[in-house]
């Protein structure tokens, strides 16, 4: 009877336990991902008004998208996602004319000596993309709106009323 009774307790107690939510344990590893051309400060000074499309290439490597429509322009991007932060992106934009390099733009930090050398230059701000919030399941939202979970939380009572004071959502 004694066996059966710690067997039926370990039950309980497991089938509590693996109900019960962490966020803190344990982490999973999440790897930093870098995607598409990574051109730094050292490569964008190199270029110079006139260069042709093969100096260009040679310079900051084979352009991440070409565009169809317009040939004359190419696009850089590079896209860096820490493990646990948000998603950092700088594009920089090369545009030709005449097949000789005439506009620069982008959202990385590009010398103004380029453009004392006649070459065109926008700057353009950077954006980061914050990450994607994961919906909340039936009970997190059902534990909500019956206030008891952590978006609504009662301070003590206020001894001049004699009341609860809540600070829910949905007050």
């Amino acid at each position: 009877m004694y066996k059966l009774y710690i067997f039926i307790i370990t039950c309980i107690s497991l089938t509590l336990g693996a109900c019960s939510v962490t966020k803190h344990i344990p982490k999973v590893y999440k790897i930093n991902v870098q995607q598409g051309s990574v051109v730094d400060q050292e490569m964008i000074e190199k270029l110079k008004p006139g260069m042709t499309k093969q100096q260009v290439k040679f310079v900051l490597g084979t352009p991440t998208i070409i565009n169809s429509f317009e040939s004359n322009r190419w696009y850089y991007i590079y896209s860096y996602k820490p493990g646990r932060g948000d998603r950092e992106q700088h594009t920089i934009v090369v545009w030709f004319k005449n097949e000789l390099l005439s506009y620069v733009t982008g959202n990385v930090k590009i010398n103004t000596e380029l453009a004392d050398k006649g070459l065109q230059i926008e700057q353009v701000e950077s954006v980061t993309v914050p990450p994607h919030q994961e919906s909340k399941g039936f009970l997190s939202k059902a534990k909500r709106l019956l206030h008891m979970g952590k978006d609504s939380i009662q301070s003590p009572k206020d001894k001049s009323t004699g009341s609860y004071e809540s600070h829910g959502k949905y007050d």
